[in-house]
Formats: C-alpha cells, sequence, structure tokens
C-alpha cells in the first residue's frame, strides 16, 4: 500500500462495514468502535478486513489487524497503508 492514498470515499466504506457486519445503515456512524456493535467479534471482525481489502485493494500486516478495531483507524489504515501507526490514534 502507498502511503500517499487519498482517505477512502466514505459511502464505499460505509457501504463495506454494513455489508461486512451485518448492521442497518442507520447504525453506521464514522466513529464507530468495536465494542459498539455486538455483532462486531473476532469472526466480524475478520470478515470486515477480508472486505476492506478487496474493496479497496490494500492488504494489511497481521499484526496490525487486532487493532483495526474503529472507522476512524480502518479509514486512517487504508489511506495511510504502511505508515499507518495505529498507536498514534490512542
Amino acid at each position: 500500500m502507498e502511503s500517499t492514498a487519498p482517505l477512502p470515499d466514505e459511502t464505499a466504506l460505509k457501504n463495506v462495514v454494513v455489508s461486512a457486519l451485518e448492521i442497518a445503515h442507520t447504525a453506521y456512524r464514522p466513529d464507530l468502535q468495536m465494542h459498539d456493535v455486538p455483532a462486531w467479534d473476532s469472526v466480524a471482525h475478520l470478515n470486515l478486513i477480508f472486505a476492506i481489502e478487496e474493496a479497496f485493494a490494500v492488504k494489511f500486516q497481521t499484526e496490525l489487524i487486532p487493532q483495526l478495531d474503529s472507522i476512524a483507524k480502518l479509514r486512517a489504515a487504508i489511506a495511510q497503508g504502511a505508515a499507518f501507526d495505529p498507536g498514534s490514534m490512542a
């Protein structure tokens, strides 16, 4: 992934998240976090990661995947690629 990629289109990201987590469009928020969605368990998280990787033509490092637990972190990781540091968002 290139570190200079633009932010992903919010509508596209929303559609991927809603589909992968099987939630209503009205349940999606840009500030959504894993603990906000009961259905966002470990299996759903991997399904979401796979769906995002496919939709946005990105590949996340394995050790990064558990840390991508919010829409904000997912959006930043898509845009920043390998340069993404989830610790900077804590």
